[in-house]
């Protein structure tokens, strides 16, 4: 016969711990990381845990301890709007180009279009520092390229850099990119210039003939 099969027994409930002091005061928690060590700071310094038995409820560190478990600098972290810093972007496209710019802060130029198009609002702040340094310098060295060492890339290509002395030579972005679509049409179009040229040699006659 076969033996019967015993039972598992429940292991025996733990003993309840007596409750201990309240880790939340009004608005203020208490924090047990290694710069707080117990002191209450507020509620808005935590993150809220989403998952779990937990839910809703603060973390027992604080925000930068947990940054700083994860490498990243307290106070750098998380987005800030573009809108509060188009000086930065306008300033460094005129002294140093997009392409310099990008390659010195170790952004992608792909950011730049999407935030000309009007697809990208917000930025992160560590990236947008990065951007304010590069600017600082810039000021701090007066440096201004010239719009031709610009285009030729010659920083990159180890050219030597040309010095602007007439206003025609700085990287005025909009005039440039005026110029630019003009010429390229006229490229496209020869007409267009001896359409010109007629509409000029009738005002001409019709001056002389006053």
């Amino acid at each position: 016969m076969a033996e019967p099969r015993k039972r598992k027994r429940k292991p025996a409930p733990l003993p309840h711990k007596k409750p201990g002091p309240k880790t939340i005061v009004g608005n203020m928690k208490k924090c047990n990381c290694d710069v707080h060590k117990g002191e209450f700071i507020p509620l808005s310094e935590f993150w809220v845990m989403k998952n779990g038995k937990r839910a809703g409820l603060p973390m027992s560190r604080c925000k930068d301890a947990l940054q700083r478990q994860q490498g990243r600098i307290p106070g750098r972290s998380g987005y800030v709007p573009l809108s509060r810093f188009k000086f930065v972007f306008k300033e460094l496209e005129s002294r140093l180009g997009r392409t310099e710019t990008c390659r010195r802060a170790g952004i992608s130029i792909n950011f730049w279009s999407r935030m000309d198009r009007g697809e990208t609002k917000n930025i992160q702040k560590a990236t947008m520092i990065r951007l304010i340094t590069v600017l600082r310098d810039a000021r701090a060295k007066e440096e201004v390229r010239h719009k031709d060492s610009i285009r030729h890339g010659a920083a990159k290509r180890g050219r030597q850099e040309r010095v602007p002395t007439k206003r025609k030579d700085f990287n005025i972005w909009h005039g440039d990119s005026d110029n630019e679509a003009k010429r390229d049409y006229r490229k496209r179009n020869p007409e267009y210039e001896a359409k010109k040229y007629e509409k000029k040699k009738a005002a001409r006659q019709a001056e002389r003939t006053k």
